[in-house]
């Protein structure tokens, strides 16, 4: 099942998905939505809830291309179910969107340099752009341009604040079960975000193929120890990738080469069974001044009071390379 955002939400991107059998959670937009929607979004019949949460739902039919016998866009009827959700929270958080966005709207409305040099389309949609005679008032080409915000279209798009449309291929799902399901999103989104800024998968200094895939296998890997450091700490990403930047390996032992121990960077000399917040894994020591080496301290910790590293950290090197000359 591919859950989604609104960009996923498209004829052929659906089409293909049911043709492999695939099905999908995606989110819609209401104020995009065809009338019948519309008209059903606004009927007060069928909603259940309070004054600060709505809910509720209908199975439709719509039509997606696929492709068979080597014909493609091959009109292909799929049942979805439709969840909507309106809150009084969400309605009020559209609401003061929209007020900003009016006011820069006429700012740019009394400034037609400031209007065409402007990229904010999310702005620019709410200003009319007319060209006027100046004398007679009437449209014509090539004269001063004049520039209105259109708050008939605020009007009409208000009507939808605070909805939201989760449509999808489980037409047997519960309505709450739907809705959670794609509340879940944030997590597909959140990794993304780790993988690109904290992980530094992006960009990509490999042109090979090999070398490519090689770099985003690494990646790969590295998200995943740190999404198990996750839920084995209770610690965040970024202060469990800044605790790994600091490790310090040093060889140990006679015999056994390879063995290295791993080091905390700056070692702690008070005992950290008397420190406070020790049965909570990821609670920071309150020391007056910063010291290095402490997110690694908490990771450790963590690890051990969890029960999933030993006492001693350690960890055995590759072999060494060697060179075939």
């Amino acid at each position: 099942m591919v859950v989604a955002d609104k960009a996923m939400n498209t004829a052929n991107n659906l089409g293909a998905l049911a043709q492999h059998g695939d099905g999908w959670i995606v989110s819609a937009s209401a104020r995009g939505a065809d009338k019948t929607l519309k008209a059903w979004l606004l009927d007060p019949v069928g909603w259940t809830g309070d004054d600060k949460v709505r809910t509720k739902s209908m199975i439709v039919t719509r039509s997606v291309p696929v492709t068979m016998y080597g014909v493609p866009n091959v009109p292909f009827n799929v049942t979805e179910k439709v969840v909507a959700r309106w809150s009084a929270a969400a309605a009020e958080r559209d609401r003061l969107m929209r007020q900003e966005i009016l006011a820069h709207a006429e700012a740019l409305a009394a400034d037609e340099a400031r209007y065409r040099a402007s990229s904010k389309r999310g702005v620019k949609k709410y200003i009319t752009a007319e060209t006027i005679d100046p004398a007679t008032r009437e449209l014509i080409t090539g004269k001063r341009t004049s520039l209105s915000v259109d708050r008939a279209r605020a009007d009409a798009e208000a009507v939808f604040d605070g909805f939201q449309l989760v449509r999808t291929s489980e037409t047997t799902l519960a309505d709450t079960a739907i809705l959670d399901r794609y509340r879940q999103l944030w997590r597909i989104e959140q990794t993304f975000r780790v993988s690109k800024t904290d992980l530094n998968s992006r960009p990509v200094y490999v042109r090979t193929r090999a070398h490519i895939e090689a770099h985003f296998a690494l990646c790969f890997l590295a998200l995943l120890v740190t999404r198990l450091l996750e839920r084995w700490t209770g610690l965040p990403a970024a202060q469990l990738l800044d605790a790994v930047r600091h490790l310090d390996a040093i060889p140990v032992g006679g015999r056994q080469r390879g063995v290295h121990a791993v080091s905390l960077g700056v070692q702690r000399v008070d005992d950290p069974a008397a420190r406070p917040g020790l049965a909570q894994p990821g609670r920071r020591h309150q020391d007056p001044e910063p010291v290095p080496g402490q997110d690694f301290h908490d990771l450790a910790l963590a690890l051990q009071v969890q029960g999933h590293v030993p006492t001693v950290l350690a960890r055995r090197s590759p072999p060494a390379f060697r060179s075939r000359a």
